[in-house]
């Protein structure tokens, strides 16, 4: 049994096992926060399915940072099988084009700008372990140094402002009556004034008071109307008129006697 040892021993030293080796090209000298593509080429595992990874880091250091895009969207987490698939054919070969970003790094991944090393990782479907079988390719990252943000103090808040007073209404005045306006009366029209003069006419004689008995009767006089119009400025009193009825009334008191004597 020993010998039997040896000699497998011996054909597994004799023959080398085959080495997977990664190569890149077209890989950008400098990046900044926009995407990047380079090529890859494999050679040597298993035909199968891959994943690959682009991974940044600090040369020194283990940080590694980067996103890759799977196909889909960016992925940056510790689970190799969600990274870009590639097939491995019968003759242990592949090739692909990868899309990477920076991603957000912490400030200890990512100290700043500067140079860095690019490489990648491969992952297998029946092992979630990683191999890195590429060489590191130098980098020029132009990315500005994060920041931190300072944190905004508290302002205080604005004192309460005095609400003005609501200003007060003027109440509207009365509106004045109008004062009634006196209605003018007509005046009277001038009055004519018409004077009508009755002339008495002796229409009988008392000649025969002494020879008769009993006494004449005496008519009466009819109105005369006089149509003249009466001088208003000037006018003379109508004397033969008063003459004429004062001759009337002497003679009818003349005859009223008379008979009553008579009869005495």
């Amino acid at each position: 049994m020993m010998w039997w040892s040896l000699i497998l021993l011996f054909f597994l030293s004799t023959f080398p096992a085959l080495a997977v080796t990664i190569t890149l090209s077209n890989v950008p000298s400098s990046i900044s926060t926009d995407p990047f593509t380079l090529n890859v080429d494999i050679s040597g595992p298993n035909p199968g399915t891959n994943y690959l990874r682009v991974d940044l880091f600090k040369d020194g250091t283990s940080n590694y940072f980067g996103e890759t895009n799977n196909g889909s969207v960016y992925y940056g987490g510790s689970d190799g099988l969600q990274y870009f698939p590639v097939t491995i054919n019968a003759e242990g070969t592949a090739s692909a084009q990868l899309t990477a970003r920076i991603g957000n790094p912490s400030h200890t991944d990512y100290p700043g700008s500067g140079q860095y090393k690019l490489k990648i990782r491969r992952y297998t479907s029946a092992d979630s372990n990683s191999s890195s079988n590429s060489n590191d390719v130098q980098i020029t990252f132009d990315w500005p140094t994060p920041t931190p943000t300072s944190t905004p103090q508290p302002t205080s808040p604005p004192a309460p402002t005095n609400t003005p007073a609501p200003t007060t209404t003027p109440k509207l005045s009365s509106t004045p009556k109008p004062s009634a306006t006196p209605t003018p009366k007509p005046t009277s029209p001038p009055i004519t004034v018409t004077v009508t003069l009755t002339t008495p006419q002796v229409l009988a004689e008392a000649t025969e008071f002494f020879t008769n008995s009993s006494p004449t009767p005496i008519p009466v006089p009819e109105s005369i109307t006089d149509n003249r119009t009466p001088n208003t400025e000037h006018q003379s009193p109508p004397w033969p008129a008063f003459l004429l009825i004062g001759l009337g009334a002497g003679g009818l008191a003349a005859s009223a006697y008379l008979f009553f004597r008579s009869r005495g």
